[in-house]
């Protein structure tokens, strides 16, 4: 009895799925008649209409529905409404945008280079561009911004759980406020331990270009750094100087702000100081920063006799004298090389006039011609000779390079191990020789230590150099190769 039950219930069910099946199938059997008439009463009503059109009437309509599904270039803020297939004509650049029509099928190279914002349907209308409706744009915008908190919002919640947000901006000028506070009171400890701190954030800030424009915008060069500066105390000298040397360093609005301010006597007076070591190395670092690719700082310098003040220090056979002595290297060095590159011979200049329009933009083909004719303005070379630059680097070159001093002028140089030499000595005089060796000749070579010191040298480093296996450490070839070219130059060799 049962297994007849379970029989009659299968075919039963089976039986109902057969005529649901069936019956859809009817339907949708009448539903594709029905929109296929449809869609041949349309076709056969747009013929109608078409023939009793005159012909001129039935191509120029032709025309502009062909007109519309072709390519046309789309502007560069053009909106692209929905439904508009837009691709990139890879001849141009250029984005062109059409309609699709009914028949379209994209290409395979269409499909590569287009988009479809999305399709088009019967119900879509295919607006015109030309009246596209550009005020929905600023609804959309207004919907965004009401989705997301501005940043006075976000400030204010954060300010409420004591996480308040602070841009570099807003920082740099709380600071500069405390300091100008602080500085109108009578100095305590906890005084002078709280401007430490800002004056360790202001070197930490103005590294960035836009935080220095700002500085000087806020006129912290006259307010702030010129009196740090001018102080008694050497620990606020030092981290004066350091805070102009991060502001200026590639800064041309903080280097302008610097020199307006009057800072190069300054720094020139703490560095002829008999100060600490690390007072005037400072004052040296902020001096290169700031008259390093700056012409008019230069030119101030040498107003501020400050060649005369460098060259003293080469009187200073102390350890600490030495190392100012190698910065004043370096930084006088730099100098020569940057009038060097700043002058362009009379053949180049005259090709970069020719190319002006084509190769070279003629507002930095201006900036070029200026920066050459402020470096023609300045004599710094031929100053540097009269001060006796050319002995000064064969004194330290021959005299400071040498751990061990010889008593006899012939000993120098002779049996040297790896420790006898200072390196860096050698390097940076070698290096900032080589640019006036030719100027220098005739005074180098009358010395008869450079004579005998030089070929000792260069032979000392090239047997450093035959230990360097590893390709990428080359330091004592590097430094072979430098006395090697200077003996060339000094035709020692």
């Amino acid at each position: 009895m049962n297994r007849a039950l379970v029989a009659f219930l299968v075919v039963f069910n089976l039986a109902v799925l057969f005529y649901v099946f069936y019956f859809y199938h009817i339907v949708d059997e009448v539903q594709q008649e029905i929109k296929k008439e449809k869609d041949d009463s349309h076709n056969s009503q747009r013929a109608e209409k078409l023939q009793s059109l005159p012909e001129y009437e039935v191509q120029k309509a032709d025309s502009a529905r062909s007109e519309k599904h072709k390519f046309r270039p789309l502007g560069k803020d053009e909106p692209i409404p929905r439904g508009m297939h837009v691709r990139i004509n890879m001849q141009t650049g250029e984005r062109e945008g059409r309609w699709l029509s009914e028949d379209d099928n994209l290409s395979d190279d269409d499909e590569e280079t287009s988009i479809v914002l999305s399709s088009v349907n019967e119900t879509d209308t295919e607006p015109d561009l030309d009246k596209y409706n550009y005020e929905s744009i600023g609804n959309d915008t207004q919907k965004v911004k009401q989705k997301f908190r501005s940043y006075e919002q976000i400030k204010k919640e954060m300010a409420d759980l004591n996480l308040l947000v602070k841009t570099d901006a807003e920082i740099l000028n709380q600071h500069m406020r405390r300091f100008l506070e602080l500085r109108d009171q009578q100095l305590t400890r906890e005084n002078v331990d709280e401007i430490i701190v800002i004056l360790k954030d202001f070197e930490n800030l103005l590294h960035q270009v836009d935080n220095g424009e700002e500085f000087a915008k806020q006129k912290g060069m006259s307010t702030i750094v010129a009196p740090l500066l001018k102080a008694n105390v050497t620990t606020f000298r030092s981290l004066g100087a350091n805070i102009l040397g991060a502001a200026v360093q590639n800064n041309a609005k903080a280097q302008i702000s610097a020199l307006k301010a009057g800072v190069i006597p300054l720094l020139l007076h703490n560095i002829a100081s008999n100060g600490d070591l690390e007072s005037r190395s400072s004052s040296m670092f902020a001096l290169s920063c700031l008259v390093r690719s700056f012409p008019l700082a230069e030119m101030k310098l040498i107003e501020e006799g400050g060649l005369p003040v460098l060259m003293d220090l080469f009187d200073d056979d102390s350890a600490d004298g030495v190392k100012l002595q190698l910065k004043v290297v370096t930084f006088l060095s730099d100098l020569i090389i940057e009038k060097e590159d700043a002058k362009l011979s009379m053949k180049e200049k005259e090709q970069l006039i020719a190319n002006v329009t084509d190769e070279l933009p003629r507002e930095e083909f201006a900036q070029i011609m200026e920066k050459f004719r402020q470096y023609s303005m300045i004599e710094l070379n031929s100053k540097l000779f009269e001060l006796g630059w050319c002995e000064k680097l064969g004194v330290l070159l021959t005299r400071r390079s040498f751990k061990t001093n010889a008593n006899d002028p012939n000993d120098v140089g002779l049996n040297l191990t790896e420790t006898d030499v200072d390196h860096d000595i050698v390097d940076k005089v070698v290096s900032a020789t080589l640019p006036v060796a030719k100027q220098c000749r005739e005074k180098l070579v009358k010395d008869k230590t450079v004579v005998k010191v030089l070929p000792r040298l260069l032979e000392y480093y090239k047997n450093l150099s035959g230990d360097e296996t590893d390709v990428d450490d080359t330091f004592y070839h590097d430094i072979h190769n430098k006395i090697n070219q200077l003996s060339v130059e000094l035709v020692l060799k």
